[in-house]
């Protein structure tokens, strides 16, 4: 009978250091808008400071990412750069809660050392003068790409630039293929163009040009103490705050 008491012991105590080995090496899942990656990896160093809690970063087009979660994945944290993939999740009871998170503008690049001088980009403004590719996010998976067509079809650029669109998987791609010379113009966000050292803004889109950029972050169904923690961190904590302003984006 002590033999037996003994052993319940024993493994009763090697469970509990297993689960508190779990709890010690929790770790947080945020799926995040390709856009949004150098500014969550800075709140997230924050977060893991103040708690121990690391936070892992998976970023990709927002319509990826959703796909991804429809699929099974199941993260912490979905931060979408448009309101249709965060709905679309909700409306499947994937997200628990969702709300407006962040804001952003659009910009013309080009390769930093390209000879086309800024301009200020009104709705009356002709097409600058270039005759190779631009490249923007596509628009069926990332919302940028989406934006830029917008733009381009208010201002009449569309039937001229169509057939010499470059598609990229995201945001960050259309811009690398701007800073490897691979297309002379591009649309991405003002956040991730003032990133880069190797193109320049050409010019800003009129906010009248394009659907508002407004990014939505949301709680996915079944997630983590500690992903809810860091949900309340990035939405209503002053630190978040002064990262968020500091990356350029708007609240």
């Amino acid at each position: 009978m002590r033999t037996g008491l003994t052993l319940l012991l024993i493994l009763f105590t090697a469970v509990s250091a297993f689960g508190s080995g779990q709890q010690e090496s929790a770790e947080i899942t945020v799926f995040a808008a390709a856009s949004t990656s150098d500014l969550i990896t800075a709140a997230a160093a924050a977060y893991t400071a103040e708690t121990g809690t690391a936070v892992k970063l998976s970023a990709a087009s927002s319509g990826t990412l959703a796909r991804q979660i429809e699929q099974g994945a199941a993260p912490d944290i979905y931060i979408s750069a448009s309101e249709q993939w965060a709905v679309y999740l909700e409306d499947l009871q994937l997200l628990q809660e969702n709300c407006s998170f962040l804001g952003n503008s659009l910009v013309l690049v080009a390769p930093s050392d390209s000879a086309l001088q800024p301009f200020n980009l009104t709705e009356e403004s002709p097409l600058p003068e270039f005759s190779g590719r631009i490249s923007i996010g596509d628009p069926d998976h990332a919302p940028a790409g989406r934006y830029a067509v917008e733009a381009m079809t208010a201002l009449g650029w569309i039937g001229e630039l169509e057939p010499r669109l470059q598609p990229g998987a995201d945001v960050r791609r259309a811009l690398s293929v701007v800073e490897f010379g691979e297309a002379e113009l591009g649309i991405v966000y003002k956040t991730d163009a003032i990133l880069s050292s190797k193109v320049k803004i050409i010019a800003e889109f009129p906010e009248s040009t394009h659907s508002p950029i407004r990014y939505y972050i949301g709680l996915v169904t079944g997630a983590s103490a500690a992903g809810i923690d860091f949900y309340k961190f990035l939405t209503e904590s002053g630190k978040a705050a002064s990262i968020i302003r500091g990356a350029g984006f708007s609240l």
